[in-house]
């Protein structure tokens, strides 16, 4: 029980701080005139945020089955339920940035939609802070 823990808090840390870490880039990227060296960290960085967005799925199923509690009583809980959802949304917001991140470093565009593409990337970034940051809340909000 103990290790599924631990790997839920290690899966919580990679997944938020590569997620806070791409979206920092892609701002820095959007401040400078040649991003592509930064474009390539954004989408590695997002790559290692979906690794701790399956590390917490994972061990987040695996806790509950080492535990032998019941998922149909776990899944009538409020507070799973919105945890569950909002960290869905997470990891598809980031990773459709992560997407457009190297698609973006791939085939650079011109200066001018080269920026308009960072700004959605960092939109669908905030994004996928609130709804990662609301997660967190939720299951904090558990106890």
């Amino acid at each position: 029980m103990q290790l599924m823990l631990f790997g839920h808090i290690v899966g919580i840390i990679v997944f938020l701080g590569c997620g806070l870490a791409a979206c920092v880039v892609n701002r820095l990227a959007l401040k400078t005139a040649e991003g592509r060296s930064l474009d390539d960290a954004n989408g590695i960085l997002s790559r290692l945020a979906g690794i701790g967005a399956g590390l917490i799925f994972l061990s987040g199923i695996g806790a509950i089955f080492v535990a032998a509690m019941s998922p149909a009583a776990l899944l009538r809980q409020p507070w799973l339920s919105a945890m569950i959802t909002l960290a869905l949304v997470a990891a598809a917001l980031t990773g459709i940035a992560g997407a457009r991140a190297r698609r973006l470093a791939a085939s650079p565009p011109d200066a001018a939609s080269a920026r308009a593409a960072r700004l959605t990337i960092w939109k669908l970034q905030l994004g996928f802070l609130i709804a990662g940051f609301g997660a967190v809340v939720c299951g904090i909000w558990r106890f």
